[in-house]
């Protein structure tokens, strides 16, 4: 849903979800518009599906609330609230006091917070029923969560509110940052954590409205300093009548923090939350807010309303600091300021990949894209590589016309590099009129542009269905290399469907690609017929051997996902034999039958299909070369599982050492081998030594961007596996969990060893003798691998 459509539903989202399911229904059926109601009844769908672990009724007097119910005692130490007995207290504001507590039958130490009787009028109430599920929803490894609510007699005329939320320790994201003195990556990674966690709740319906650095602690944990977001959703959930920190319209408020909206009392949106977080990364880069709010009310509204913040660089007396945010991060961060909601960033998560494409070089979105901007930046990247892409361009146009006339007639070649050249410019041309009204905010992203290249060629049919198919297969390969599995898999059936008459090898590497991709995405039993009627084809039309041997691995892997491993390995051992009659093999085939013999039990098999496979590979590749660290993270999985921990740690040591030097450390591959020989080393009784590794990893990983996160997921996994090997249950249960968390926000074929994930949960459960949270997390694993399956086998 993009932010047009969101601005408009969440208006009306939010009076539905006042209403009682009657009212909800009567709500939807006067609805002008069709696809809003639709849209409606989906959102109201998706928020009545969140786990209602506060499910309990209400155990207050709507009415009586309306009397100022917060008793509050001078010293409540001691007090019981519910089942909570506090401790001492944390803070307070205009919302309420917050406590450390303990819950007296299990020791847990949670933040309570007594909300304040003035804000509970009867649609706080209202709201608190309703959303209070949604929050206990928000599950994320960056989010404080939700655990409780209820009220408690304490002594008022009426009830008290109450909240239940994760203890954090730490201290704020500011007080982090003026500490520490980070240098300017990292602050802009924990940045990043923080917009990970706002992003994950925008998508759930939820909008802070009132984010600031007391609001985001940091953690200084075992695995590095991270994030921790508090009270998420609060400010949303008390704000139509209750009176914030300041009493501005209807919304809570922090000044220094509101946007423009907000203290105008406009339309809260996601792009508030954008403007807030603009607001924090502007003093962690520069220790400075951007508008001086020392004056009073009156002036601190004037100075977000009407004056333009300096540039971040003009800030920083330091020369080198300033260089280094001079440009991109000054554009960023004055963009994400914008007075005007429509002008600012659409979505968390176009903010932070704008401070992606910075980091990584790339040309950001909140500059203005000229040509000559685009240009410095990409040589600035690629100053070897600018100058032979454009001798690469030349050989390659003159070699495809060159190939295709061999085959061809001159006048056909020259119509197929014509219409290629036609749909290229057409498309991807970022200057053009058509492109820039068609791609909102002039966000001239990789998909959109993909995306039109698709629409186009559905639209304007080539006479030539093999060029189509072509065309349309390359998209699908460019939508499969950004991730896009799913888009990928319309364009490869579209190439079939194209090339169905024609048959052929061309039809074989269609469907090959069909194959491939719905294994990719778990879709197992479709994968295997597609599979089979390309090795067919190659076997009646007499195709390549090389081709022949692909053919039957990739049948062999789908077979495997289905649990047919006499079958797979059959295959296997097809391809291997096709593959040996071919110079140059580089064992991939070999690689393939190690995966199926170990599926099917035949552990010592496995082991020598391996090593052979790495000795092919070995004899054709440079040393830390992603083929050899592959294999040998995958013989040192096999020697481990043999008991081998010496061997399997050798092996295991060598892929992380070559791929650290080749590919460096910041590379998924390099991190599964840094966890690999922590694991390993863990196994050998060598805790001193794999624990720091295996934070590092976590460390590192953390960096990464979201597309990322399976590194960050397999990095906590063999953390939490090296404290299990160290006898310290309770301390693999954090990273276990955070793996949990990440893992479920991924597609779930996305994460083959996702049952894994709990199961490390279940393991450090079980240990601490929490039998009844580890029973839960196995049979978690259990619905998760039945899922699987079930998807298998569509």
């Amino acid at each position: 849903m993009d932010a047009d459509r969101w601005a408009a539903l969440q208006p009306l989202l939010d009076q539905a979800l006042d209403l009682t399911p009657a009212k909800r229904a009567a709500f939807l059926a006067h609805q002008p518009d069709p696809e809003v109601a639709a849209d409606l009844a989906a959102l109201l769908d998706a928020a009545d599906e969140v786990p209602a672990i506060l499910d309990g009724p209400p155990a207050w007097d709507a009415h009586a609330l309306l009397d100022d119910a917060t008793a509050e005692a001078d010293d409540l130490a001691g007090v019981h609230v519910g089942p909570y007995r506090l401790v001492r207290e944390l803070g307070r504001g205009g919302q309420g006091r917050v406590f450390l507590a303990e819950r007296d039958d299990v020791g847990t130490q949670v933040a309570l917070k007594l909300v304040h009787g003035a804000l509970a009028a009867p649609e706080v109430v209202g709201r608190f029923l309703t959303e209070r599920r949604v929050l206990a929803g928000l599950v994320h490894p960056h989010i404080a969560r939700l655990l409780d609510a209820g009220t408690a007699d304490l002594g008022g005329l009426s009830p008290t509110p109450y909240l239940v939320m994760e203890a954090v320790e730490g201290r704020s994201i500011t007080a982090h940052v003026a500490e520490t003195r980070p240098p300017l990556d990292e602050r802009l990674r924990l940045f990043g954590q923080v917009c990970e966690a706002v992003a994950f709740a925008h998508g759930r319906l939820v909008v802070h409205r009132d984010l600031k650095p007391s609001n985001i602690l940091v953690e200084d944990g075992p695995e590095g300093p991270r994030v921790k977001l508090l009270d998420f959703g609060i400010a949303k959930l008390l704000s139509d009548d209750a009176e914030g920190l300041t009493r501005t319209g209807q919304s809570p408020l922090t000044p220094e923090y509101a946007a423009p909206e907000q203290v105008l009392s406009g339309p809260v949106t996601v792009t508030t939350d954008v403007y807030a977080l603009g607001v924090i990364l502007y003093e962690l880069l520069t220790d400075a807010r951007p508008y001086d709010t020392s004056g009073g009310l009156r002036e601190a509204v004037r100075a977000v309303c009407d004056e333009e913040p300096a540039r971040p660089s003009t800030r920083v007396p330091d020369a080198d600091r300033a260089r280094s945010l001079r440009g991109d991060l000054d554009a960023i961060v004055l963009r994400a300021l914008a007075k005007s909601p429509d002008v600012r960033y659409a979505s968390v998560d176009a903010f932070l990949a704008d401070l992606h494409r910075h980091r990584d070089g790339l040309p950001v979105l909140a500059r203005r894209a000229t040509a000559r901007y685009r240009a410095t930046k990409f040589v600035r990247r690629h100053a070897l590589a600018t100058s032979v892409a454009a001798l690469v361009v030349v050989l390659g146009i003159g070699t495809g016309v060159r190939e295709v006339s061999l085959r061809r007639s001159a006048e056909l070649a020259r119509d197929e590099a014509q219409a290629t050249a036609a749909l290229l410019t057409d498309v991807f041309d970022a200057t053009s009129d058509a492109v820039s009204s068609e791609i909102r905010r002039d966000t001239l992203r990789a998909v959109d542009l993909l995306d039109r290249a698709a629409t186009r060629l559905a639209a304007t049919p080539d006479p030539d269905p093999a060029l189509q198919a072509r065309l349309t297969l390359h998209l699908g390969q460019i939508y499969a290399s950004l991730g896009l599995e799913d888009r990928a898999a319309s364009q490869y059936r579209e190439g079939v469907r194209l090339l169905r008459p024609l048959g052929g090898a061309p039809l074989a590497d269609a469907l090959y690609l069909v194959g491939i991709n719905a294994t990719a995405r778990g879709l197992c039993t479709e994968a295997e017929a597609a599979l089979t009627e390309t090795v067919e084809i190659g076997r009646r039309e007499r195709l390549p051997a090389s081709a022949t041997a692909s053919a039957h691995g990739a049948r062999g892997g789908a077979l495997a996902c289905l649990g047919r491993y006499d079958e797979a390995i059959s295959d296997a051992q097809a391809a291997q034999r096709y593959a040996a009659t071919q110079p140059g093999d580089d064992g991939t085939s070999l690689h393939i039958l190690s995966d199926m013999l170990d599926r099917g039990g035949r552990r010592d098999e496995a082991i020598d299909a391996i090593r052979q496979s790495l000795a092919l590979a070995a004899s054709l590749y440079p040393e830390g070369h992603q083929v050899l660290t592959a294999r040998r993270l995958m013989l040192g999985r096999l020697l481990a599982d043999a008991g081998a921990d010496g061997a399997a740690e050798r092996v295991l040591r060598t892929a992380y050492e070559t791929s650290r030097a080749r590919i460096g450390p910041r590379h998924g591959r390099t991190l599964a081998a840094q966890g690999a020989v922590a694991e390993a080393l863990a196994r050998l009784g060598r805790t001193a030594e794999a624990e720091p590794l295996a934070r590092d990893a976590v460390r590192v990983a953390q960096t990464l961007p979201p597309a990322d996160a399976v590194a960050r997921i397999r990095a906590l996994q063999s953390l939490a596996r090296v404290r299990l090997a160290a006898g310290r249950p309770e301390d693999a249960e954090a990273p276990a969990r955070e793996a949990v968390a990440f893992a479920t926000t991924l597609p779930l074929w996305s994460v083959t060893t996702f049952p894994e994930t709990h199961r490390t949960l279940a393991e450090s459960l079980r240990r601490q003798g929490r039998a009844a949270e580890a029973e839960a997390a196995e049979r978690e694993a259990e619905a998760v691998e039945a899922r699987m399956t079930a998807r298998a086998s569509r």
